[in-house]
């Protein structure tokens, strides 16, 4: 059962498919003050969004780190403990717009 307003951190991840584990790590940080994170009262909330997770490129260059056999893979890890730690091993941050901090 999920308390509102909604307060746990959501961590995003696209995942680096080489062995050197620079995957790309951002986190939406919920405003209680948001519409986006109240109980819903109707059939949906407003959005909540990163607008700049990752370059694009990223995932057009067919040598990207990020894309195996045209695959790429986005991890989401919801902090339901509050343990305010990263859950992935990362090695590069992109900053983000939108109210997501970057780690």
């Amino acid at each position: 059962i999920l308390l509102y307003p909604f307060t746990y951190n959501i961590y995003l991840c696209l995942c680096d498919q080489s062995k050197q584990k620079k995957h790309i790590v951002s986190i939406i940080k919920p405003d209680a003050n948001s519409l986006s994170f109240v109980r819903p009262t109707s059939e949906k909330n407003d959005e909540v969004g990163i607008t700049k997770f990752c370059p694009l490129n990223f995932l057009k260059n067919v040598q990207s780190i990020y894309l195996k056999d045209s695959v790429f893979f986005i991890r989401i890890f919801i902090d339901f403990m509050n343990t305010g730690s990263n859950p992935f091993e990362s090695t590069i941050d992109i900053v983000n717009t939108n109210g997501a901090k970057r780690l």
